[in-house]
Parts: structure tokens; C-alpha cells; sequence
């Protein structure tokens, strides 16, 4: 740049930051107003109770009114980082604001799972100011970035405790717009896609005299299905190049994979994950699915031989027994069958815990719950 044009240059950029001054003062006391900072300082000192009554207290135009002004918080700080609005944010315990709203949006938008019923899902303004109040604290705190990240996964966790697998894929994917390469978040992601596709009805079977409506109806759910499991590969895939020590990203990709009629590729992952340092009911999982690969591909003896390795890893694994009674069918030992099923019957009866098949299918814990009591710990000390 020429010399002549720097004090120009310095004269724009000044007049910029006193622009943006001139109106922060106002902005920042209408977010940060008395009533939110007490508000904020009650959740601080570990009254959520009465905290989040105050909050939900807000009608809806005070809560639009606030969220449009940390919008422009944002942007303010991020175009003039000297300018009074930053100033303002860096004494404010923005951490314990996020959270704060956080917990609404749990209670508003996300049910637990107490019945069989369908599940009321949904994303609401809380979210949004989740989303600012992250923006903001990643511009004023350079050591943000793991809270940050721990509360969009808290979040996506949340979501799917709640089988609102949207959501929390959703949230996952807000955390990727941050952190684009976390392969928690990629992982994350990509099992509530999988999630979605397991409870997502697979179409019947096409049938004659089918009308061109439920044809289209057909198709789209086939498309759907198909795109869910594009995206879990996808995210799974990337989580796997951000750390090839992953297992359980090579476990559901595996997995994936063979849902999308590519059995040598999911072949491949699945023998990988047996080659690695793998936890017990990865292993079990890994053998299973090997073993289904194998039988659909007409190699039964080499299916069986996977599906006795996991039942010697899980005895009381009714999945497992049935893979091995199956096995036997499919190779005429039809007496052989009868005396594995009717054994894995009698061995289930004995068991306690689940099969790891079902968490694996439905990742539902609290581990979200977790996630963020941990955040609100840290934010007391």
C-alpha cells in the first residue's frame, strides 16, 4: 500500500470504530440491562430455579428485542474489537448466559423420554441466543473453544436422550460451523442421521395397481432414507479423517455402508475395526455385522464362524444366538438350529444389562445431561 494512502486508510478505519462506539453504549445496556445481569448472577450462584423462571418470564418481543440485540453485539465486536461492546461482554459471565439459555431451550423444546409416544421436538428462540452468546464468547475468549464445543455436543446429547434426532443433529451442526473438523461433533452428527434413518419406516415392498401418488410417496421415502444415510457417511467418513483412531465412526461406517448396498467397502472398515484397538462390544458389533455381510454374499461358513466369535463374546446375546441358529438353518443343520435357538432363548432369561446391539441402534443415555451439569460446575468455581 503507498505511503500517501495510510493516513486516509487510518482516518476510515477510526471513523468506523467511533461510528460503531457512538452506538454500543446503548445497545450493549438494552442486552445487558440490570434486570439480565441478576438474572445471569442468580444462575452464577446456582439458583437455576429461579434464574430460568426469570427468563421464562420474558414475553415474546422482550426475547426478540434481546436476541436482535446480541446479533448486533456481534457483529459490533467483530468489526471493531477496541470499541466498548467487547469491553462490556469481557465483564459479563457470557459462559453462564449460554447456559442459562440452554436449559430453557431444553425444557421448552425438548421432552425426556418418559413414554412410547412421539416425541415433541422442536428448536425455539432459546437456541438462537445459544447461538449468539457463542459467537460473542468466542471473539472476547481465546480459551472458549472447548466449552464452546462441549456445549453444542451437551446439546446434540440432550437431543437425542429425547429422540429428537433433527435437533440434535441440528445442534451438532451448529458446532461444525465453529469447529469444522471436531470429530466429536462429526461423529455426533452423524449418529443422529443414523438414528433418523433407523426410525424412519422403510417403504413395503412395490405391489401391481400401485397409483401414481403412493408411487411418488414411495420414492420420496426411499430418497429420504437414502439421504440420511448419505449424510451419516459422510459426517462419519470426515470424523475419521479428523481422528483414524475413532472406532466407533469405522464401526457405524461399516455399518452405513452395507445399508447402502456397498457390502465390499463396508467389508473392508468393518475388518479394519477388528484389526484395531477395539472395546469388548465393539468387537461383538464388528463380528455381527461381518457375519451379515458374509451371509448376504451366499459365504455361510464364514458368516457362522463371525457370529459364533460374537456370541462367545456376549452368551447371553439373543441376536447373536439367533445369527448362529440361522447359520445352521441356511446350511440344512435344521436339528443343529433348533437346539441353538431354543438355547439362546433359555440363556436370555438370565440376563441383566442390554445387548450392546441396542444401544448401538439407539445411543440413548444422558451422557448430554452430563455434558452440560459438568459446564454448570464449571462455571461455579
Amino acid at each position: 500500500m503507498p505511503l500517501r494512502s495510510l493516513p486516509a486508510t487510518l482516518l476510515a478505519h477510526a471513523g468506523l470504530c467511533l461510528s460503531l462506539a457512538a452506538g454500543a453504549p446503548a445497545q450493549t445496556a438494552s442486552v445487558l440491562s440490570p434486570e439480565y445481569r441478576d438474572m445471569v448472577k442468580l444462575y452464577v450462584a446456582g439458583d437455576q430455579v429461579a434464574a430460568l423462571a426469570y427468563l421464562r418470564g420474558f414475553s415474546e418481543s422482550r426475547i426478540r428485542e434481546h436476541i436482535e440485540g446480541l446479533k448486533d453485539a456481534v457483529g459490533s465486536i467483530r468489526k471493531c474489537p477496541g470499541c466498548p461492546t467487547r469491553l462490556a461482554f469481557s465483564r459479563f459471565p457470557v459462559r453462564a448466559a449460554l447456559l442459562l439459555h440452554a436449559d430453557l431451550e431444553v425444557q421448552q423444546q425438548l421432552n425426556p423420554p418418559e413414554s412410547e409416544q412421539i416425541p415433541v421436538c422442536g428448536s425455539g428462540p432459546q437456541a438462537i441466543a445459544v447461538e449468539h452468546l457463542a459467537a460473542i464468547l468466542l471473539l472476547i475468549d481465546p480459551d472458549a473453544s472447548a466449552f464452546v464445543k462441549r456445549a453444542y455436543l451437551g446439546m446434540a446429547g440432550q437431543a437425542m436422550w429425547s429422540h429428537c434426532f433433527g435437533e440434535a443433529a441440528g445442534w451438532a451442526r451448529s458446532g461444525l460451523r465453529h469447529f469444522p473438523k471436531d470429530p466429536s461433533l462429526l461423529l455426533a452428527a452423524g449418529v443422529a442421521y443414523e438414528a433418523r434413518s433407523f426410525f424412519t419406516m422403510a417403504p413395503a415392498p412395490p405391489t401391481a395397481g400401485l397409483t401414481p401418488a403412493t408411487r411418488r410417496k414411495r420414492e420420496a421415502l426411499i430418497a429420504e432414507l437414502r439421504d440420511l444415510r448419505e449424510s451419516a457417511r459422510q459426517k462419519f467418513e470426515e470424523a475419521l479423517a479428523a481422528d483414524p483412531g475413532l472406532v466407533e465412526a469405522r464401526l457405524r461406517l461399516g455399518r452405513v455402508l452395507w445399508r447402502l448396498g456397498r457390502p465390499e467397502p463396508a467389508r473392508a472398515v468393518l475388518e479394519q475395526v477388528l484389526g484395531k484397538h477395539a472395546e469388548a462390544p465393539q468387537q461383538y458389533l464388528a463380528h455381527l455385522f461381518l457375519g451379515r455381510i458374509l451371509e448376504d454374499q451366499d459365504e455361510v461358513p464364514a458368516a457362522e464362524e463371525h457370529y459364533r466369535v460374537a456370541l462367545a463374546m456376549q452368551p447371553l446375546s439373543e441376536i447373536a444366538a439367533v445369527a448362529v441358529s440361522h447359520a445352521r438353518f441356511l446350511q440344512g443343520d435344521v436339528e443343529g438350529a433348533r437346539d441353538q435357538l431354543r438355547a439362546g432363548l433359555e440363556a436370555v432369561r438370565t440376563r441383566r444389562d442390554f445387548d450392546p446391539w441396542m444401544p448401538h441402534l439407539l445411543p440413548q443415555t444422558p451422557e448430554g445431561e452430563a455434558i452440560m451439569a459438568e459446564l454448570r460446575q464449571s462455571i461455579s468455581r
